[in-house]
């Protein structure tokens, strides 16, 4: 019973306030070179947008918990030269990068496990291919930079992938790799 109340009392409420605190530079490019994630911000008659969605982010955001600041640098199609790790035909691999910052006064985990992908809805499987990985406990002060491949229909139009930032709340943070307009 020790266990689960100090499982329970541990429970992270404070990860559930999530802000955007800036953008960083985006990098996010299609297959034709174009920016494929660029926000529209002011609608069609001119004026600005009202506000923005709480949990909706793009690459070249940075977003803050009260443990976490979280940058997401880029996104972009993945092309595998190891020939074994291929996606299947009708797919294309998706990459992300990520720089997670521990802005807390204590150790927190930050894991590619916590990160979900969903195309048009569907739930997605992370590939596992060569690169920097994000997975590290983060002493206060500290950050990991790393990225997460996911293999994904070539027609997504959507492209979202969640990150977990509290295993018990189950909180998470929405970052659209492609959303239609």
């Amino acid at each position: 019973m020790l266990v689960i109340a100090a499982a329970g009392g541990s429970s992270d409420d404070d990860d559930k306030k999530v802000k955007k605190v800036g953008e960083a530079e985006k990098t996010t490019q299609s297959d034709d070179g174009n920016s494929s994630n660029d926000k529209n911000d002011s609608k069609e008659d001119g004026s600005e947008a009202a506000t923005e969605p709480v949990n909706e982010f793009y690459a070249g955001d940075i977003v803050e918990t009260d443990n976490l600041r979280i940058t997401f640098v880029s996104a972009q199609d993945y092309v595998s030269d190891n020939e074994l790790i291929q996606p299947a035909d009708g797919n294309k691999f998706v990459q992300a990068e990520f720089e997670f910052e521990n802005i807390s006064d204590s150790d927190v985990n930050v894991s590619s496990y916590d990160f979900d992908c969903y195309a048009d809805g569907y739930d997605m499987q992370m590939s596992y291919t060569e690169g920097e990985s994000l997975d590290a406990t983060l002493s206060p002060g500290k950050k990991t930079k790393g990225s997460v491949v996911f293999e994904v229909p070539t027609d997504a139009a959507e492209i979202l992938l969640q990150y977990e930032t509290n295993y018990w709340t189950e909180d998470k943070i929405d970052f659209y790799i492609s959303k239609p307009q």
